[in-house]
């Protein structure tokens, strides 16, 4: 009793001595040994300091059985709980039927429970300690009601945006909700919103939600935010090309090659078809020269003709024979573009000097008849250079293909009409600038129009033989009719000729417990179908700027059964690069992409949706190689169909530069013969 007395020196007692003594020692009282506080400043009024009570006390421990871990009304978001808790005599303790045994007062146990709450209960010598937890391996639910899928939002009418959603968590409950980072009050009925002010082009709103036991949940909602040009209107300057006079040099040789293949005879022989007097049978020729020099204002052209030989019949005369002609020929060639957009090429200053005409005839005529038809025959040799002016200068540089091109989307041909807008002659080059259209497509999907900014600015230059620009406002009518025609509504056979394997039913059953086998055979392959909400937009990054980025967000992919009837629907933002390449003479974009998963609707039947997304993330970023727009890219614009006289594409590059000039920037070079 002495001891006991000794030992609550320095304790506060605030109960009856009974009391006290009937609770653990370790809970009531202080360390006796601390020093008494200092009264004032200077030690004035210091109490000595308490006299020594011997070795420190060791750590207390509980009277009877208790568990101290979890504490009561604890959440754990997985099945393992550790139990902790203390007992001073017993050698083993029972909790929740599991044996586990003391050492040193102290036992310790990991429970697997399932999900829901629990009453954790441990038993010893007749005593009972009793806690209640939970166990939550559900992640939260939300989902985004306003905006809709495929918002088309105008800034002229539009200045903010309010997101509304509904999250909700049956077990724990939800602890906390952000909007793209910032956190955001959840009402008690899930409800919750945020109101952002967008920027132009594509916003992304991030939704997320946590539960208590710390799962959390995602969805992202996109919607396009500026203005919207009608889909019949071209970008003005939307596309724009320049050649060097190194490209015009390539385009001479080309040019006289294509003379060389027999194409100049044709073009002789289609001339002088119509003379009475006179038949052309035959056309060959040695070699053609060719010339083009960029001057202030038109391109100086020449042709010279080396051993053209024109074998005739004058049925009139009673003769054939044949006629030699060396000749050279030059003029003046101004563009300008026409009301209708097309270009117009002018031969001004015509000059042809015949430097040799030898006719051979194939009998003997009186003399005033071989003057008659030497005569004729020199004028249909100033026809033909004059046809061959025609037909290798005026028709290889206004080629109706030039303007009309066609680009594939996805296996289908959407065609283009290129306005010309300006030409410029320069002893620098020649330049063109062109309105950019697209001509009629079906309409599967209501849209105001094609996302447009307007831009004023003049492209940049790049250092090539051939450099061509195209706005980003081009980028966005080119996609924007593809989607608005539902050319980008495919399904995966649609891309590829042969499914994966991780694709057959037999390979997904395990993330469905085998439900999808009761839908559908083994060997079946799941049908995948894409339905993008909103239209490709382009992105320009500083940062990446040798490349084209394109954003396809809220993309919705349907996973079916062989009836077409979806049975998980999720939500994709893909971002595809594409860095153009040249192939065979054909401009490719080979592309590689990154995938963004969420699942969207309620499945069909249960769904280890999770695990699902982690087989399915890398196997759409293989889609490029599986759909040939990997490294072998399939051609997107094949130059040897315009007709360009051999111009054979050697290489390309592409710079891209950002806001305010927002242009893609290409460098061509061509390969001189």
């Amino acid at each position: 009793m002495l001891y006991l007395k000794h030992i609550l020196r320095g304790c506060h007692l605030t109960a009856p001595l009974a009391a006290l003594l009937a609770a653990p020692l370790w809970t009531s009282c202080a360390d006796s040994r601390a020093p008494a506080p200092e009264a004032g400043a200077g030690g004035a009024g210091a109490q000595a300091p308490a006299p020594d009570m011997g070795p420190a006390l060791p750590p207390p421990t509980p009277a009877g059985l208790a568990l101290l871990a979890p504490p009561s009304g604890a959440i754990f978001g997985a099945r393992e709980v550790q139990v902790r808790g203390a007992h001073p005599t017993a050698a083993s303790v029972t909790v929740n039927g599991v044996a586990a045994p003391v050492q040193g007062g102290a036992f310790e146990v990991t429970l697997t429970l399932d999900e829901g709450a629990h009453a954790i209960t441990a038993e010893a010598l007749g005593e009972r300690a009793r806690v209640d937890v939970m166990v939550d391996l559900t992640a939260p639910t939300i989902s985004i009601d306003a905006p809709t899928y495929g918002e088309h939002l105008d800034s002229s009418r539009v200045s903010s945006v309010t997101l509304s959603a509904s999250a909700d968590d049956a077990l724990s409950g939800v602890a906390r909700a952000t909007v793209n980072g910032v956190e955001v009050a959840v009402e008690p009925t899930g409800a919750l919103q945020y109101t952002l002010a967008p920027t132009f082009g594509l916003n992304v709103l991030r939704a997320r939600v946590e539960d208590r036991a710390g799962h959390a949940a995602e969805v992202t909602r996109s919607f396009l935010y500026g203005r919207f040009k009608d889909w019949s209107a071209p970008v003005n300057r939307g596309a724009a090309a320049a050649a060097t006079p190194y490209a015009l040099d390539a385009l001479e040789q080309t040019i006289a090659r294509a003379a060389d293949s027999g194409l100049l005879a044709d073009a002789i022989l289609g001339a002088l078809a119509n003379n009475p007097n006179v038949t052309i049978t035959s056309v060959e020729q040695m070699g053609l020269v060719v010339d083009l020099e960029p001057r202030d204002g038109y391109l100086a052209a020449s042709l010279r003709v080396f051993g053209l030989r024109v074998r005739f019949e004058a049925p009139s005369y009673g003769t054939s024979g044949d006629v030699y002609v060396d000749a050279a020929l030059s003029a003046d060639l101004r563009f300008a573009p026409t009301a209708s957009g097309a270009l117009d090429v002018r031969v001004e200053s015509p000059r042809v000097e015949i430097t040799q005409l030898d006719v051979r005839l194939s009998n003997a005529l009186a003399g005033a008849v071989v003057s008659v038809l030497e005569g004729l025959l020199e004028d249909l040799a100033e026809q033909a250079v004059l046809a061959a002016l025609e037909e290798f200068l005026v028709g290889a540089l206004i080629d109706p293909s030039l303007f009309r091109p066609t680009v594939s989307v996805l296996g289908t041909e959407l065609q283009l009409a290129l306005l010309v807008e300006e030409v410029s002659v320069t002893p620098d080059g020649v330049s063109l600038s062109v309105g950019f259209g697209i001509d009629s497509t079906s309409e599967a999907r209501q849209a105001p129009g094609y996302l447009f900014d307007p831009n004023t600015s003049a492209p940049e230059r790049v250092p090539a033989m051939i450099s061509a620009s195209l706005q980003r406002n081009t980028l966005h009518l080119l996609m924007g009719q593809a989607w608005r025609a539902g050319l980008l509504d495919v399904s995966l056979l649609d891309l590829v000729a042969e499914p994966p394997a991780p694709l057959r039913a037999a390979a997904l059953a395990g993330f469905t417990g085998g439900a999808l086998l009761e839908r559908m055979g083994p060997t079946e392959v799941v049908g995948v179908r894409l339905r993008p909400s909103l239209p490709p937009v382009a992105r320009f990054e500083p940062t990446d700027d040798e490349a084209l980025l394109l954003d396809v967000n809220d993309l919705l992919l349907d996973l079916t059964l062989p009836t077409g009837e979806p049975w998980l629907t999720l939500g994709l933002n893909l971002t595809t690069r594409s860095v153009p390449a040249i192939t065979a003479n054909a401009l490719a974009l080979p592309s590689t992409l990154t995938a963004e998963v969420w699942p969207v609707a309620t499945p069909l039947f249960p769904v280890d949706t999770a695990r699902l997304i982690g087989l399915l993330k890398p196997l759409l970023e293989t889609l490029p190689t599986l759909a040939g727009a990997g490294a072998g890219a399939a051609p997107l614009l094949d130059f040897s169909e315009l007709e360009l006289f051999g111009v054979q594409l050697t290489s390309v590059g592409i710079r891209t530069t950002p806001a305010p000039n927002e242009h893609a920037l290409l460098g061509l070079q061509i390969l001189q013969p």
